[in-house]
């Protein structure tokens, strides 16, 4: 698959993860979308797809993010949907639209092949589906504990690569292949590792009928254990060298892998099998675009800007690897560089390197000056590498001898302000010179003893600090283990989170605003405060406003200087940068972890376009005021919170106040039943960090609600409804 049209990033040495503290919200049915089968369908065909979810009353349509993809609803959760010749080959984002809104996306992939559909019975050896090489096999375990089977003919000395797609499809399914030869042998096998789909290479031993075993690691089945199977020849990229570039610069890059039309390696072999190597040119663009070079799917690759692997003779099958947009003069590594014979280099720098053979370590020798800071990235994880990283800091003495001073260590627990990874086997730090000498870089593998070959890549980043942020937007609450869209109703307000991940440093406030909002409806700019992670930016919608959906875009902007009459101004913590301006990269929740041994953190992935749906009317709107408090420690403010009922809306409107600043005591109270405002008592205790900070007041009450609009009975569904934001500023005593 190639994704290259989904935002532009990857992480660079850290990776990182925020939970969003708030709780999610009670509010009307939402259409959810769980399973789509089958997962994908080549350009030019028409297909029946069974979609699996919750609250699919009302459902007209699936939205997709490219007009070469339409659907038209067959009944019930059935759709036929057509795939217009030209349809761009890789990952497109599907939504269920109808009476309810709009909901969460799932992939649907548009492949560049024939394909066909899993058909059961296929549980044992001879029953399996027959498959031929290049077609695509969209599938699915279901129920637990299926198994599946598939057969095809081979001769000796062929080779195969199968590839099954599961968690790039936001699947369920932690899948295990095993192969079998004519004699019923099993010649192979392979498992998801972590976050990594499955590839099995073989070469085949004899002439006859091969047998290919799918089933989930602990033999689980669902709706959602869905996955796309690939059986083919198609080349296999395993390493690239550089891993970074220079935009506007021609680059040779030298890439590693199988059936690449290259030449061997003497003497190297990687599961077995000889390893070819190959070199083209390439002039990267001047900028990587939005649309460029990120796998959407791999979360630790949002943060920085890169391009795909861009080689035409690779074919559309091939899988491509992440190439950095370079951040330091890039330099390569010079073997040998070991401790007796170390590489002489000079910060900034960017270099790319590999662990070729086993017991390899790199080192790097520098001159520093006391004072010198510098940021210092090895990575691996980022650029698809299998590479496990790390380095000390040495100091050389008097005698020339290395000293250990600091060890750089794996990537593991959530840092706030970006959804996604908790943990990496990529590793960072900031790192000042204590006095004038000559410093090492001691870089190893952390299994450099049992391995070492061409798939061992690491990138070397030494820079300066550049405060900088990115900014992300996802629904609003902790919806990983029931992911929705955004539905604004005509007279009310919906909210959306927004998170930045701070580089560098960098503490000051990002104001955010809402970009391409259609008439009607209005977003106020929201704060993300100083030394914050997040924020609600609200929408509001007039009164009687049509059904319709919208794809706003958000932009953030920062200033982080010299300027005094920036109330949390602090001249040991402020430096001079420029405003920097960045648009945030639309993110939606896909499911908890799969495995909580490996990872705490729900799986994510971004979007092409962030959707908002508009539907019916809102039973009530919740003004706060004021709506800009300037106050100081000690101080209290009076809010008053008003409320404009509709629909026959009655009931009292419990409130609380969301995203207030650590130590500051949360306004709560009601509205009474038919009163139509009250109020609430700020009071900034001594303690709480001066700065700019964005609240919400929050009010909750009961409404009848019915899926069937024709519905005589309507049960009470609980509404929480957003107010105005109120920008909160904090003087300093």
């Amino acid at each position: 698959m190639r994704p290259a049209e989904f935002p532009s990033a990857a992480i660079g040495g850290v990776i990182l993860a925020c939970l969003v503290g708030s709780q999610a919200l009670g509010q009307f049915p939402e259409h959810r979308l769980q399973a789509i089968t089958p997962t994908g369908a080549e350009a030019g065909q028409t297909i029946e797809m069974t979609i699996a979810g919750t609250d699919l009353e009302g459902l007209e349509t699936l939205r997709f993010d490219h007009p070469g993809l339409r659907a038209f609803h067959v009944k019930g959760p059935t759709f036929r949907v057509a795939v217009a010749p030209g349809t761009p080959p890789g990952p497109h984002a599907v939504r269920l639209q109808g009476r309810l809104g709009i909901s969460n996306p799932r992939v649907f992939i548009v492949g560049d092949g024939p394909e066909q559909n899993e058909t059961e019975p296929n549980n044992t050896p001879e029953t399996a589906n027959p498959i031929v090489s290049g077609t695509v096999v969209n599938g699915q375990l279901n129920p637990a504990p299926d198994v599946d089977h598939f057969s095809f003919d081979g001769k000796t000395s062929d080779r195969v690569v199968i590839d099954l797609s599961a968690g790039r499809i936001d699947s369920r399914l932690s899948a295990t292949l095993r192969l079998f030869d004519p004699s019923g042998r099993e010649i192979a096998t392979t498992a998801t590792e972590a976050e990594r789909d499955p590839v099995l290479e073989a070469v085949l031993p004899a002439d006859g009928r091969y047998v290919l075993e799918v089933h989930d690691v602990v033999y689980g089945g669902s709706p959602e254990h869905s996955y796309r199977l690939r059986l083919g020849n198609r080349p296999r990229l395993l390493s690239i060298l550089p891993m970074a570039a220079v935009a506007g610069v021609e680059t040779t890059f030298t890439v590693h892998g199988w059936g690449l039309g290259g030449t061997p390696v003497p003497d190297l072999l990687i599961d077995g099998k000889p390893v070819e190597r190959r070199s083209f040119t390439w002039t990267p663009l001047s900028e990587p675009s939005r649309g460029q070079g990120i796998d959407p799917l791999n979360v630790r690759q949002v943060e920085r800007r890169g391009w795909l692997t861009p080689v035409e003779w690779l074919g559309p099958d091939a899988n491509r690897l992440f190439i950095a947009q370079a951040e330091a003069p890039v330099m390569p590594e010079m073997e040998p560089n070991g401790p007796d014979a170390p590489q002489i280099i000079t910060p900034p720098c960017d270099i790319s390197a590999a662990f070729g053979t086993e017991e390899d370590a790199d080192v790097y020798q520098l001159v520093a000056k006391k004072g010198d800071l510098w940021r210092i990235e090895v990575t691996a994880e980022q650029g698809g590498s299998i590479a496990d990283p790390g380095y000390v800091i040495q100091k050389l003495d008097e005698k020339g001898e290395p000293h250990d001073l600091i060890a750089a260590q794996d990537v593991n627990g959530a840092v706030p302000g970006f959804v996604g990874a908790d943990r990496s086997d990529d590793t960072w730090l900031r790192w000042q010179a204590p006095e004038d000498g000559t410093y090492r870089i001691f870089v190893n593998d952390l299994y450099g003893s049992q391995r070492g070959d061409a798939r061992l890549t690491y990138r070397l980043l030494i820079r300066a600090e550049r405060p900088d942020f990115r900014l992300f937007v996802m629904a609003p609450g902790n919806a990983a283990s029931n992911p929705s869209g955004v539905t604004l109703r005509s007279g009310g307000r919906a909210a959306v989170q927004v998170m930045a991940r701070r580089f560098d440093e960098f503490n000051g406030p990002i104001a955010v605003e809402a970009l391409g909002l259609p008439e009607g409806v209005t977003a106020s700019p929201c704060i993300i405060g100083t030394g914050l992670f997040q924020a609600e930016l609200i929408l509001t919608a007039a009164e009687n406003l049509p059904g319709g959906e919208f794809s706003p875009r958000f932009v953030g902007r920062m200033q982080s200087g010299d300027r005094k009459e920036v109330l949390e101004y602090d001249p040991a913590k402020r430096r001079v940068t420029t405003e920097l301006t960045h648009e945030a990269v639309p993110m939606t929740w896909v499911r908890p972890p799969i495995d909580a041994n490996v990872s705490k953190t729900p799986q994510t992935r971004a979007m092409r376009e962030f959707v908002v749906a508009l539907r019916g009317d809102s039973p009530f709107l919740l003004t706060t005021a004021p709506a800009t408090i300037v106050a100081g420690p000690g101080e209290s403010v009076d809010l008053t919170v008003n409320v404009a009922r509709r629909a026959g809306f009655t009931e009292a409107v419990a409130l609380t106040t969301a995203d207030v600043p650590a130590n500051l005591p949360a306004p709560t109270g009601t509205i009474a039943k038919d009163a139509t405002s009250a109020t609430l008592k700020l009071t900034v205790p001594a303690n709480v960090a001066p700065g700019t900070y964005t609240l919400v007041v929050r009010g909750t009450g009961p409404f009848p609600f019915a899926k069937d609009p024709n519905a005589k009975d309507k049960p009470n569904v609980t509404v929480n409804e957003p107010s105005n934001p109120i920008i909160l500023t904090l003087r300093r005593p």
